[in-house]
């Protein structure tokens, strides 16, 4: 499973904004600006 299938899978399971924050910050920097330009390109497509 991809690290980015994986992180939406939390997202989706993840009780509000909190621990979403916590676990980000403890990302890799590369895998925090993967997910920076992913949520740049669906922001893009709104």
């Amino acid at each position: 499973m991809s690290k980015m299938t994986e992180f939406i899978r939390k997202i989706n399971q993840t009780k509000g904004l909190k621990p979403l924050i916590d676990d980000f910050i403890l990302l890799p920097e590369s895998d925090q600006e993967m997910i920076r330009n992913l949520a740049k390109h669906f922001k893009s497509k709104l």
